[in-house]
């Protein structure tokens, strides 16, 4: 059948994507990724370490291509794989065409089905985990434990999700999975949502035309044709650079001036305590080093943010936890954090029945119709939606709209701060006169240096 799917290797926390037209789906691809992986522990290791190097391979050759030019003044030739869907750090999702996605996760040995259901990669000849697979809540891929043996499923979170789907970097980088604020992912998608919001300098908007890419990287042309091509940049986590320079666009440390404004970079801000340490931290370092000083700051973690005011010789003022880019499922984490246990045992105890019942209404259809008898189900399945099977209920609060209202708020009000006054001018507007129009001081204002 043309059912589409992907089949993916996670290798130091980038993807390596392969693209299937057909029998995309867990009876189809998903099984045949399962068959080649060895039961015997032994053969397990081998095949394991012979994945590993293939994977490293095209990292080699993948980091060679992103340095421009390349080291050795060669063009790079890459894989026919890597044309169609670049190596990213970011999540490979589904869509209205792609049905199914598998993950062979190399750094932690986790087999993923459609970024909601995780097992151990070791384990997966020996379960049947075609059968454990279910649709949760709100249409997500969920597993259901009880028909599994204990150890066979993982969750991915205790090592971050998506503005729209590129936000899945997102529940990579949003929310921790596997990656601390130091690594590249978290600090090239913070960078970029926090330079949106700082706005000015930070961020260019040029039209399409004047733009060349190869979709990795490119340049910006010039307003006129025959001046010099100017203006390097590099897509968004793609780790493109120049030769010997750093990957990508966002500073390398984890604590930076951006504008006027002091950027603390932080993972997994929802764990308990974990709101609390880091404003003590933000507050210990700013008056530390600059005591005596009003410093603007901002905390993220990409799905949170929390914005400081610190003054001297008074109490840090600072927000709530606020949120900045949403995610409205954590997939990563572990089924039973996610849903109530009384669901997940509603949803075992139907789903055998469920798959019985419809192989039995499709024979009797199948009879009916060559019958002649007109076929109708009158029998009503009970709804699994007349509770919330959810742990956790966001209550409600400020929206991701007015949290970056306020986080631009806080860059302006730090760049208005640090403006340097000038003396005051006498200005006229030019050909009227004070009758018609008020006399004003201009300001000339300059950046501060």
């Amino acid at each position: 059948m043309g059912t589409r799917g992907y089949k993916a290797w996670r290798f130091r926390k980038r993807y390596y994507v392969h693209y299937y037209r057909y029998d995309g789906y867990p009876e189809g691809l998903g099984n045949d990724i399962v068959m080649a992986i060895p039961n015997n522990p032994q053969e397990y290791a081998s095949w394991l370490e012979k994945q590993r190097n293939m994977v490293e391979a095209w990292e080699a050759i993948w980091n060679k291509f992103l340095a421009q030019p390349s080291a050795d003044g060669e063009e790079t030739t890459i894989a026919p794989f890597m044309v169609r869907h670049n190596p990213s750090y970011f999540i490979p999702l589904q869509d209205i065409y792609i049905s199914h996605v598998y993950i062979i996760d190399l750094d932690r040995e986790i087999f993923s089905v459609n970024n909601g259901a995780h097992f151990k990669l070791q384990q997966m000849p020996h379960i049947d985990w075609m059968r454990a697979l279910d649709v949760g809540r709100f249409d997500e891929q969920i597993v259901l434990p009880p028909l599994l043996p204990e150890g066979a499923i993982v969750t991915v979170m205790a090592e971050v999700p998506p503005v729209g789907q590129a936000m899945y970097l997102g529940e990579d980088v949003a929310t921790g999975g596997a990656l601390t604020s130091g690594d590249f992912p978290f600090r090239e998608f913070a960078f970029a949502a926090l330079c949106i919001a700082a706005g000015d300098k930070h961020i260019t908007v040029a039209p399409k035309p004047r733009l060349r890419t190869n979709g990795i990287c490119g340049h910006v042309k010039p307003e006129f044709e025959d001046a010099y091509v100017t203006g390097f940049f590099s897509v968004l986590a793609t780790g493109a650079h120049y030769k010997g320079g750093p990957a990508g666009s966002a500073p390398e440390e984890t604590i930076y001036w951006l504008g006027d404004v002091f950027v603390f970079l932080a993972t997994e801000l929802y764990r308990a305590d974990a709101v609390d340490e880091e404003i003590s931290r933000v507050a210990k370092h700013c008056q530390v080093h600059y005591s005596g000083q009003v410093v603007d700051a901002v905390l993220t973690s990409i799905e949170h943010v929390i914005l400081f005011h610190i003054i001297p010789g008074s109490e840090v003022q600072h927000t709530g936890l606020l949120p900045f880019i949403k995610i409205g499922i954590h997939m990563t984490t572990d089924i039973q954090d996610r849903y109530i246990d009384s669901y997940l045992k509603r949803r075992t105890d139907k789903n055998p029945a469920k798959k019985q019942k419809k192989c039995q209404m499709d024979a009797i259809k199948a009879q009916n119709i060559h019958g002649g008898i007109e076929f109708s189900e009158s029998e009503e399945e009970e709804s699994d939606f007349a509770f919330d099977p959810h742990h956790n209920c966001v209550e409600e609060g400020p929206s991701e709209f007015s949290t970056f209202y306020a986080l631009m708020h806080l860059f302006d009000a730090a760049a208005v701060r640090h403006l340097t006054p000038k003396p005051v001018m006498d200005a006229f507007l030019t050909n009227f006169t004070p009758r018609f129009f008020t006399v004003f001081p201009i300001y000339p204002h300059t950046s501060p240096a």
